[in-house]
C-alpha cells in the first residue's frame, strides 16, 4: 500500500493594475484615454457570451513533462449554478496552442476522474463552502493516481472515493477520529 501524499498547490494570479501620469508643461494628465501606454479595464457589462472569467485557481504542473502541462481555470460568462461548466486551459510546455476542455460537473463520476476535473470539482465545492480545504480531494487523487502502473500522468481516470475511504480507515485504524470525521464529511459530499 503506497501511502505517500504528494501536496498540490494551486497557484493564485494576483492582479495590479497601474497607469501613469505624464508630464507636459506642468500639465498631468491623468484621464487614462489619453495616455497610450495603458490598457484601460474592460467594463464587465461589454463582455460577450463567449469569454471567460479566469478563476484564482491554477495547476502548476510538472515543467518538462507533457503529460503534466500548466493548467488555468475559468468559468463562462453564461455560468450556471444549475449545469455547473468549468474550463481549463492546459498550456504545454513546447509552447504550442493551449489545449482547452470545458469540464461539465453534473457529467463527473468521482469513482473515474482525472486531476483536471477533479481540481474543477474541487473549485465548484469550495466556492459552495462544501469544503474547506481544496487540497483534500487533490490529495486524493493523488494517492489514487500514485497506485496506478502509469502514474506520470495528470490524465489517468482513477478512484478518489476509494483514497478517500482507505484515509478513512487508516483514521479510525490508528485512532486519528479527527482525520476520519474530516474524510467521512468529504466523503457524504462526494458519494
Amino acid at each position: 500500500m503506497n501511502t505517500s501524499f504528494n501536496s498540490v498547490s494551486a497557484l493564485s494570479q494576483p492582479y495590479s493594475y497601474s497607469f501613469s501620469s505624464e508630464k507636459n508643461n506642468t500639465k498631468i494628465i491623468n484621464d487614462l484615454s489619453q495616455t497610450s501606454d495603458v490598457t484601460p479595464v474592460p467594463d464587465q457589462n461589454e463582455l460577450k457570451h463567449d469569454e471567460l472569467i479566469c478563476l484564482d485557481y491554477a495547476l502548476c504542473g510538472d515543467v518538462g513533462n507533457p503529460a503534466k502541462p500548466y493548467c488555468q481555470f475559468y468559468k463562462p460568462v453564461n455560468y450556471s449554478d444549475d449545469d455547473p461548466i468549468y474550463v481549463a486551459k492546459l498550456y504545454p510546455w513546447d509552447d504550442s496552442e493551449p489545449i482547452i476542455r470545458e469540464i461539465h460537473l453534473n457529467d463527473l463520476d468521482s469513482s473515474h476522474m482525472d486531476k483536471y476535473e477533479t481540481f474543477a470539482y474541487g473549485i465548484h465545492l469550495k466556492e459552495q463552502g462544501k469544503i474547506p480545504y481544496l487540497n483534500d480531494i487533490l490529495i486524493a487523487y493523488d494517492h489514487a493516481n500514485d497506485n496506478t502502473s502509469n502514474n506520470n500522468s495528470n490524465s489517468n481516470k482513477v478512484n478518489i472515493i476509494d483514497s478517500i475511504k482507505e484515509f478513512m480507515n487508516e483514521g479510525l485504524k490508528h485512532g486519528y477520529y479527527e482525520q476520519y470525521m474530516h474524510y467521512l464529511s468529504l466523503f457524504n459530499i462526494l458519494k
